[in-house]
């Protein structure tokens, strides 16, 4: 087997083949996640289901006393979201509690490559942005005197104009 050359080595086409690839792979990793909730930026600010490192674990003991003595914990039979609404469901809350660990580990995962891969996107983007901002400053100074070159620079001059409100693009 072949090693993949590292993305800062590759060519433009054979990133385009390498994300694509990666994007299929993903795609069968959303598959293989059914039933996943997207919340709206403010509910997911705002949500009480966030748990800080080792929380989970530190409330399984709690479930164990909910088990031992179920009469003290029936008031809050309508609360664990369960089927009978006379008990408070301790095996219920305890596999979402194992679910909740499980579904943390995969999302540190998956921000971490999101992460990376931005990481990456932002180190290509460092290397190419300079010089060909540079350039740009230089085929501005041509399209002022030729119309071939003001043509074809149309669609960056434009660009920049609506961003040159705010401030110029630093090279």
């Amino acid at each position: 087997m072949t090693k993949k050359k590292v993305l800062s080595e590759q060519s433009s086409a054979e990133i385009s083949k390498t994300v694509a690839t990666a994007k299929a792979a993903l795609a069968q990793v959303r598959e293989s996640l059914p039933g996943l909730v997207t919340y709206r930026v403010e509910d997911r600010r705002t949500s009480v289901g966030r748990f800080r490192e080792g929380e989970a674990a530190a409330l399984e003991p709690v479930l164990d006393i909910a088990e031992a003595y179920p009469g003290a914990f029936t008031v809050l039979a309508d609360a664990d979201n369960g089927t009978d609404a006379a008990t408070f469901e301790t095996a219920l809350l305890r596999e979402r509690l194992q679910a909740t660990g499980a579904l943390a580990d995969l999302a540190e995962i998956l921000e971490t490559l999101a992460r990376d891969v931005r990481d990456t996107q932002l180190a290509l983007g460092e290397a190419v942005r300079g010089p060909v901002l540079a350039a740009y400053e230089i085929a501005r100074v041509l399209a002022k005197h030729d119309p071939k070159v003001k043509s074809t620079l149309a669609r960056t001059l434009d660009f920049y104009a609506q961003t040159r409100a705010g401030k110029a693009p630093k090279a």
